[in-house]
This record gives C-alpha cells, structure tokens and sequence, in this order.
C-alpha cells in the first residue's frame, strides 16, 4: 500500500483519538503517505500529526447531503489514486467521497448500513462493549475480528516551541505560567467554595436556629485553624511577578 486517504472525524477529541491508527499503518506500510479529508475546524489538528501529509479541509456542513460538492471533491482525489480509504465517522454520507471517487478499498465500520459503500466492513461494536475510541480506530488497521496488540501509542501532535512566542507578540500578552504559584494559595480558598452556607444548608434540614448557631460557630472554628496551619504565600516565577506589579500599578 503506497497511498491511503482518511475521512476524519467531525469532532476534534475523536480526530486526536485517530492518531494511533495513522501511526500503526504507518508501522505496517513504512512507505505510505496518508492524507486526510477534515472540515475545516479539525483541519489544523490533523496538520499536528506526523503522519499525514495532506489535508483537504472542507467547509461541508454538519448533517447536510451536500452532493454536488461531495462530488466535486471525489473528482479531483480520483486522479491522485489511492490505494484505500479508512472512513472514520459512521454515517452514510461520510462513505460517499471515497465512493465516488473510485478508491479500490474502502475501509470502516459498517455504521449506517454502508454495505454497498464500503467493501471491507467492521461490525458495529454494541454500546455497552465498545472499547475506548484510541482501540476503536485502531482495529481499522486490521483485518475485521483481528486480534488488537496492547502496544498501542497514545495519541501524540506536534507543537512547534516557537509558536507560544508568536502569538504572545500578537496579542501583546505574556506566556501562561505553568508553575505551582499560578495556583492559588489553600489558604486562600474559602472552605465549601461553590456550596451553600452551613447556616443555609442546616436551616433547610432542621429549621432551628440554635443548630445554626452552632453550626455556624464550628465551620469558623475549622477555618480559623485551616489557616493558622497552612502557608499564606507562595514562592513566585518572573513571570507571575511581573503579572503583580502590573495590576498593583493598574490599581
């Protein structure tokens, strides 16, 4: 197999769960290039990935037939010639481009009765026994009822270093901080941050007041001893100080 075509996902978290298929096809076919049909907002998450060479990032709309350009597609990916398509999605019209566009082998589950669309066809796993998405995309690489290895990567994109810097001077603004003093301080939050009051809570069960009372009176008790024991400050980067003295100056 020298070239395969993907129909990727609609969605981005499944998209990065493909990964680990384009890289085991690449372990069986160490010669392929794979390239992908993507709409355009999973598009740039496939260009992420080292395996794929190519993508055609589509503008497609979500739940439409949209067969003209459907076809139009198909047409100029029949005289790149493929040697398979792995369709990813399940739904019948997401097996249609590979279809049309002549490619010999067509692989995916079978989904929404794709049985004339695709000719090597994967049971649709039940619900309750599906296993995870990284092992459902997988199994594509392989012959239907094939035994899956355990070895497989978790799903991995490639990040360029410099582009944190890129988009920090194009937004004129710093680059998050990823140290422990980003994280505020235990003392600092406040016990049953988010919940209701104790007195509210106590008043709703039991509608005395001298439980509230005590209630009350306890849950400061608690607090006033979380904060003698826990530390007040934390140890600050450059960059979280910097962050500081700039909103002291604002103030």
């Amino acid at each position: 197999m020298r070239r395969a075509l993907v129909i990727a996902p609609n969605w981005i978290g499944d998209a990065l769960m493909a990964q680990p298929l384009f890289a085991r096809l690449v372990k069986l076919h160490p010669r392929i290039a794979i390239d992908a049909v993507a709409p355009s907002w999973v598009a740039p998450v496939l260009e992420r990935m080292p395996e794929i060479h190519d993508v055609y990032a589509t503008d497609l709309a979500h739940g439409k037939l949209q067969m003209l350009r459907r076809w139009q597609l198909a047409s100029d990916l029949r005289d790149v010639g493929y040697d398979a398509a792995y369709v990813l999605p399940n739904s019948f019209k997401s097996a249609l481009i590979p279809w049309m566009a002549g490619i010999r082998l067509r692989i995916g589950y079978t989904g929404e009765s794709r049985f004339g669309l695709l000719n090597v066809r994967h049971a649709n796993p039940r619900k309750d026994e599906r296993p995870p998405m990284v092992r459902h995309y997988a199994a594509l690489a392989y012959a239907p009822g094939a035994k899956i290895p355990d070895d497989l990567p978790m799903p991995r994109l490639d990040a360029d270093p410099n582009e944190a810097s890129r988009v920090s001077a194009r937004f004129n603004s710093t680059p998050a901080c990823r140290c422990s003093c980003s994280v505020p301080a235990p003392s600092m939050v406040r016990p049953n941050a988010g919940r209701p009051s104790i007195s509210r809570r106590s008043r709703k069960w039991s509608g005395s007041r001298s439980r509230t009372r005590r209630s009350s009176r306890s849950a400061r008790r608690k607090t006033h001893r979380l904060r003698r024991r826990l530390p007040r400050k934390r140890p600050t980067c450059a960059i979280c100080a910097d962050k500081r003295r700039s909103a002291k100056h604002v103030r």
